[in-house]
């Protein structure tokens, strides 16, 4: 994104739409893959929030391929997320499952997304707004109410803009206002929308904004490793392109977090020598590492979200497993690097790594482990679909749907490699904590 187009632009606060800013990005902009990676992980953990009970025992009836369809695109995750809510009754309950559906074809990005507590004079944030989907032409926006909501969760008027229909033409629009010069912390920007003869509340989006106290000395404190050059890079791009990382940490935790282990903290959140640009989850006195591998569409990071992030960092402190989430884009890079340099690097990374490959992560796996010798040995899962077990000569566990796992049973299983998995959003990932329970420990 053009950031000084934008910010010279944001100097003007009385003027008026711009939908010119909002075109400065190109769809092929590689910068907006991530974007769409971590929109992916957000519509995920509010899906999985919804994925409990009632609503969790009819969505594991329906068929795979449909559930396997709402795991495509952002898009459709947020549309499952609505149809897994509360049967909406009468009047107000339907008008804000009507203002959800609107609410969920906004996709928000704030530029900068973070910036130093304490300024006098605070920076101008352009709120981006662009359309995931086709706005209806039955639903006429007059006005536009930015508002920011304060960590102790008050809230302040930040902008009122009135809108004509021209404004929900792809890709969309900008408005800006100045940042708040309040308390250091996770503050949200919400945007209400106000349509032309709604009795009440429009549809409200909110995208995250983190004041941090003392930024740019705590940024030149980290040093020049590894670990500190990749949180700079990160909180930089949500700096200037305002790119929000899929694992939603606001910045001060992340901060917090690699002050912590520059200063030898053993646990918590965690930046691996060999692949810094992926999060890690380090349980105290952890014995083995691992790598939890995902596609990049799916944000890596974004595992670390939500119900799935805690069932995750529950199964490393049990397991004693340093977790580090990577993409396969990354993987044989963070491979060869850790090869290099593990007799210089302290337990647990001088250890042979545990390989997790839900969904189609795994697909490359035979491949990946046959092109050194040494890594046949290696201990990996890995899910596999399908009626059938896969033909894989390879050591390790492997998660098979009921179909399938009762064909395992009429052929030999050494080591007991398969283990039964439902009928459920394996791509999703949600279970797959609870279906390794016992694992790599009960292995040993």
């Amino acid at each position: 994104m053009n950031a000084g187009r934008i910010f010279a632009a944001g100097l003007l606060l009385g003027a008026a739409l711009s939908a010119s800013a909002a075109q400065t990005v190109s769809p092929a902009d590689p910068r907006l893959a991530r974007h769409r990676a971590s929109l992916w992980a957000e519509a995920r953990e509010r899906f999985e929030q919804r994925l409990v009970g009632a609503a969790g025992a009819r969505w594991a009836e329906r068929p795979a391929a449909e559930r396997d369809r709402a795991l495509e695109s952002a898009a459709a995750l947020r549309a499952a997320a609505r149809d897994l809510a509360a049967p909406a009754g009468p009047g107000a309950a339907e008008g804000a499952q009507v203002g959800e559906a609107l609410a969920d074809r906004l996709d928000l990005m704030s530029v900068p997304g973070l910036a130093e507590a304490g300024l006098e004079q605070p920076p101008v944030v352009a709120l981006r707004v662009w359309l995931l989907e086709a706005w209806p032409a039955e639903a006429r926006p007059v006005a536009a109410h930015a508002s920011w909501i304060a960590p102790d969760g008050s809230r302040l008027r930040a902008r009122r803009e009135a809108l004509t229909r021209a404004a929900f033409e792809a890709p969309g629009f900008d408005l800006f206002f100045r940042a708040p010069s309040g308390p250091a912390g996770r503050w949200w920007i919400e945007l209400e929308l106000e349509l032309e003869g709604g009795a009440g509340p429009g549809p409200a989006a909110r995208v995250p904004f983190d004041l941090v106290a003392g930024l740019e000395a705590r940024l030149a404190a980290l040093g020049s490793g590894p670990a500190a050059q990749a949180l700079r890079a990160e909180l930089d791009l949500s700096r200037e392109c305002g790119l929000r990382p899929g694992h939603g940490l606001p910045a001060e935790e992340q901060l917090a977090a690699l002050e912590r282990q520059l200063a030898g903290g053993d646990s918590g959140w965690w930046r691996a020598p060999f692949a810094p640009a992926s999060l890690g989850y380090r349980p105290a006195g952890a014995q083995r590492w691992g790598l939890l591998v995902s596609e990049p569409r799916l944000s890596a990071s974004g595992r670390w979200r939500g119900r799935l992030g805690q069932r995750w960092r529950e199964w490393c402190e049990r397991q004693g497993v340093l977790l580090i989430a990577v993409e396969t884009s990354e993987l044989e890079a963070c491979l060869d690097a850790w090869a290099e340099g593990r007799d210089g690097w302290p337990t647990p990374f001088g250890g042979e790594p545990l390989l997790l490959l839900p969904g189609g992560a795994g697909l490359a796996l035979p491949a990946l482990l046959s092109a050194q010798p040494a890594r046949a040995r290696w201990t990996f899962a890995l899910e596999a679909r399908g009626a059938a077990p896969p033909a894989l000569a390879l050591p390790g566990l492997v998660l098979l749907g009921p179909r399938a796992f009762a064909a395992s049973r009429q052929q030999p299983d050494p080591g007991g490699r398969f283990r039964p998995a439902p009928q459920s959003l394996l791509e999703g990932e949600l279970d797959w904590p609870l279906l390794i329970a016992g694992w790599p420990t009960a292995a040993r």
